[in-house]
């Protein structure tokens, strides 16, 4: 399939699990798709997607890898997290 991205998923903290997800998404598909592995992984947990959070790498001043926390709340955020990562 084209299009599929891999990313390693935590849901509220839990370990986290890879999965390959599309990358040419709106933000509310993006929680759709989420939405659905979390129901695979626990079909008793009905709560739906509210916020989706990625790990920016960045480097600080001193050379040091560090990663910021940013929220995906729109779908530009959703093009520039996989723009980073592709």
């Amino acid at each position: 399939m084209e299009n599929l991205f891999n990313a390693q998923v935590c849901f509220n903290g839990e370990s986290p699990n890879l999965f390959k997800v599309r990358d040419d998404v709106t933000s509310k598909e993006l929680k759709d798709q989420l939405h659905e592995i979390k129901q695979r992984l626990n079909p008793r947990d009905t709560w739906r997607m509210e916020y989706v959070w990625y790990k920016r790498p960045s480097f600080d001043s001193e050379g040091r890898l560090t990663f910021s926390r940013p929220e995906l709340t729109k779908t530009n955020d959703v093009r520039s997290m996989f723009s980073i990562f592709g």
